[in-house]
Parts: C-alpha cells; sequence; structure tokens
C-alpha cells in the first residue's frame, strides 16, 4: 500500500458509490469526489488499467466494471510530475513543458515520492534531439517516451538493522533456553516430589 493511500482512499470510496448508481461523466465524479481534478484524474487511470472502471470511448463516461473492487488497496494509481525549462546554446531555443506520468507495478511506491531529477533525465534524452536540429524558423514538437524497466535492487541493511535483526535472534534462542531450563526444573521438582 502506497505512503499516501488514505488521501486517494476516499476518492476511490466516493468514485465507486458514485458509479454504483450507473454511468458518470467525469465532472460528475469531480464535483462528488469534491478533491482536484488532478486527483481524480490520477485515480481513475489507476482504476481503468486495472480493469476496475471502463471509459465509454462514445459517451465518454465512466463505468463500474462487474467484477473490480476484490483489492482496492493494490490499485496503482499513475503518479504526475510537471515541469518548465529554457535552454538555448548559439542557433537554437527550446521551449519545454514536461509532464512524466509514472505507473509503479511492483516493488516501488509511487516513484516520484522519491523526487527523481526528472530534468536532469530529460535533458540527457533530448537535448542532443534538440540541438541537430538544423532547419531554421519555428517548429512545434510533442514527443511521447514509454520507457519499462526490469531488474532487481538489492539492498543491504545497515549496522544498526544487522543488529537489530541479531539481537531478536538472540532473544528467540534466550526465551526458547528459558523455557526450556523452567520444563526440566519442572521435571526434576516433580521427581524430588514422587522421588
Amino acid at each position: 500500500m502506497t505512503k499516501n493511500f488514505h488521501r486517494r482512499e476516499k476518492v476511490y470510496y466516493i468514485i465507486r458509490q458514485t458509479l454504483l448508481g450507473g454511468p458518470k461523466s467525469f465532472t460528475t465524479l469531480w464535483k462528488a469526489a469534491g478533491g482536484s481534478r488532478s486527483t481524480v484524474s490520477n485515480c481513475l487511470k489507476g482504476l481503468c488499467e486495472d480493469g476496475i472502471v471502463k471509459r465509454n470511448a462514445l459517451t465518454r463516461n465512466y463505468e463500474l466494471k462487474a467484477l473490480g473492487w476484490r483489492k482496492l488497496e493494490e490499485v496503482r494509481t499513475p503518479s504526475s510530475a510537471y515541469f518548465k525549462r529554457q535552454i538555448r546554446n548559439d542557433r537554437t531555443l527550446v521551449t519545454e513543458n514536461c509532464s512524466a506520468i509514472f505507473y509503479p507495478r511492483t516493488g516501488f511506491i509511487r516513484i516520484d515520492e522519491s523526487k527523481p531529477n526528472l530534468e536532469a533525465a530529460v535533458a540527457a534524452l533530448l537535448n542532443p534531439i534538440y540541438f541537430s536540429v538544423r532547419k531554421s524558423g519555428i517548429i512545434r514538437f510533442e514527443i511521447e517516451i514509454s520507457l519499462k524497466a526490469r531488474g532487481t535492487i538489492e539492498v543491504t541493511p545497515t549496522q544498526r538493522e544487522r543488529e537489530i535483526a541479531e539481537w531478536r535472534r538472540n532473544e528467540a534462542s534466550w526465551k526458547a533456553e528459558d523455557a526450556y531450563d523452567r520444563k526440566m526444573s519442572s521435571i526434576n521438582r516433580k521427581r524430588r516430589a514422587y522421588g
């Protein structure tokens, strides 16, 4: 469950209750939820991606799918980040508005909570493209980048975490020894009593 799931849980619940009455428009859901448009939009995107809600392409209304809402805490709500930048070299001036939408699948909780340096990543990807343009004049552009990464991360425990783990292991063995000693003394007392 994500760190800020409790903030979106209310929006999920309101969307669900509203859609139980039949298909509704985005505006209706937004007014019912009472949050920001982006929060409701992100919640709806996550619900659509997980197959809990679907959007009718003709009417543009959202409706509840039959087997939804079994595991609400597993909904991967996308998180968004926005920034603007302006870069220049001797011939070129680029004005850019960027938005990044993250869909954490497994392992991570809402990637944008780690505050990645998106500007540096976008600069590394796109600056070479911008500065390779040789045609003069104003060029309007839109670029969409789809990136998928899979792998594993191995994180070594800190010294403090190792000490806590060792203490817990020792504590378990101490408890086991203590229980054994009590059991043996009880047996010895019985033997002496019946002796």
